[in-house]
């Protein structure tokens, strides 16, 4: 588990989710292959093996970055969450001082 500030572990589980679930990984995929299907059949020539071997190479290429953005976005949302909470914090010492 990530050692971290109690906010930055529920941020980092609700951009794990948020990213999930908006994105529909899968659903995203399948859109993306029926776009090249008809390209991919082309190149094939209409052979299941090709096709197979085709579809897992630009598998291949999707999860590695799909797995990037996510991590992308999380470490973007927690260094924002925790500028913000620096920010507040200067602000109450500025106050109290």
């Amino acid at each position: 588990m990530h050692r971290g500030n109690v906010n930055e572990i529920i941020n980092e589980n609700i951009s794990h989710s948020a990213l999930d679930r908006s994105g529909e990984f899968i659903d995203i995929n399948a859109e993306a292959l029926l776009l090249l299907h008809p390209f991919l059949e082309r190149i094939t020539y209409h052979s299941p093996v090709l096709m197979l071997m085709a579809l897992v190479c630009i598998a291949a290429l999707l999860v590695p970055l799909h797995h990037k953005a996510e991590k992308w976005a999380t470490t973007k949302l927690c260094e924002k969450n925790k500028q913000k909470r620096l920010a507040a914090a200067r602000k109450t010492i500025e106050e109290l001082q």
